[in-house]
């Protein structure tokens, strides 16, 4: 027999030899809206399905909605980025600023307490959406992130060079896109990159009944999400089916004969997707992957001055699927809007997120049943 054909025994005992099992993941997802957990679900089901344990780490309204989700897995509380917007455009990028050495501080503190959760318990890897202290030197560790050339009006280069230096803590960077349809420039690195394919918590459902005219779904640090929320109330028609996902577990009192969920779990988002006509909200990019997935009609609010989500905006704004629209420039004639998508046309994508996902841990050498 010939060892050396590629398929032999021998090759087959090298592939075993060399391959890991992966037996035991601890999942990061930050806290910051609510975007991060909804695109971190499709890969916690595709790692349970595998029959690969998963423990999820978290914090606040993240963590809240990942344990309704998945009520049976272990989780850990992380510290808090908490990050928080001005209230105008022009002062965010200071407001930020002021805001770096805090965050540093809780990354580090983040970093202290994954060291002491992963000297208790065996995980083999570690998988971080977005959540820059969630590594170890003695696991592989995967970072999910779509802003690997972050794009700024100030201090670019200063920033990205940062950014590089934070990335290099992880062993495989996971872009959740499809040839850079959605992140463009803001993922375009010379970085060994692996592509996952958009990721969506949502499905498609077959002609369901369009009952809800505008689903109002808000996310994102406050202030800026309390102002918008404030703000598109105001201007609701009486003459329109409207319902409300507030996006935050704060209580509200301004809510008066409207159909509202401060968090939506994601059966009841899915519905309520499924239903609406159009959908309101910020221009978050996993908002946009849902979107795009379930071909919904948008009206996108950038976050004043938060220059990902502007970038983002504008990105779309050539898509008849999407009208983008300035916080500053709001008024009553949004709920006017409405466009039929033709999804006759369209394209069809390779998105299989699963064979995606098989292929980055086998790039980690990791053997996955299929």
């Amino acid at each position: 027999m010939n060892i050396w054909h590629k398929g032999s025994y021998f090759w087959a005992y090298v592939y075993q030899r060399i391959m890991k099992e992966l037996n035991r993941v601890l999942f990061c997802v930050l806290n910051w809206g609510l975007g991060h957990a909804s695109r971190s679900t499709p890969i916690i089901e595709f790692l349970l399905s595998r029959g690969i344990r998963v423990d999820i780490a978290s914090d606040g309204d993240a963590l809240k909605l990942l344990k309704t989700q998945f009520p049976t897995l272990s989780v850990f509380d992380l510290p808090a980025y908490d990050i928080r917007y001005s209230k105008s455009a022009k002062a965010l990028p200071i407001k930020l600023l002021n805001q770096v050495p805090k965050l540093i501080r809780t990354i580090r503190t983040e970093n202290k307490l994954i060291q002491e959760i992963i000297a208790q318990y065996s995980y083999d890897l570690i998988i971080s959406d977005n959540r820059y202290g969630c590594y170890s030197k003695l696991i592989p560790s995967v970072i999910i992130s779509h802003q690997l050339n972050i794009q700024s009006p100030y201090a670019s280069g200063w920033i990205n060079r940062i950014n590089k230096r934070v990335l290099s803590n992880f062993n495989a960077k996971w872009l959740p896109d499809i040839n850079h349809q959605l992140s463009g420039d803001l993922s375009r690195t010379n970085d060994v990159v692996n592509e996952i394919g958009w990721l969506s918590s949502y499905s498609k459902k077959e002609n369901p009944n369009k009952d809800i005219d505008y689903l109002i779904a808000l996310s994102g640090p406050e202030p800026q999400r309390g102002l918008l929320e404030q703000k598109l109330l105001s201007l609701i028609p009486s003459d329109k089916k409207i319902v409300l996902v507030r996006g935050t577990s704060k209580a509200s009192t301004s809510i008066h004969n409207l159909e509202c969920y401060d968090v939506a779990s994601f059966e009841q988002m899915n519905q309520l997707l499924n239903r609406c006509k159009v959908v309101i909200s910020r221009s978050g990019y996993s908002s946009l992957m849902d979107y795009m997935m379930l071909g919904l009609n948008a009206i996108l609010i950038p976050t004043p001055g938060q220059t990902e989500q502007e970038h983002l905006a504008k990105q779309m704004s050539n898509n008849a699927q999407f009208l983008v629209v300035d916080q500053n420039q709001l008024s009553a004639s949004i709920f006017d809007w409405s466009h039929e998508v033709d999804n006759r046309n369209q394209k069809s994508l390779d998105n299989d997120v699963n064979k995606a996902l098989m292929n980055a841990l086998s790039n980690l050498n990791y053997s996955i049943p299929s």
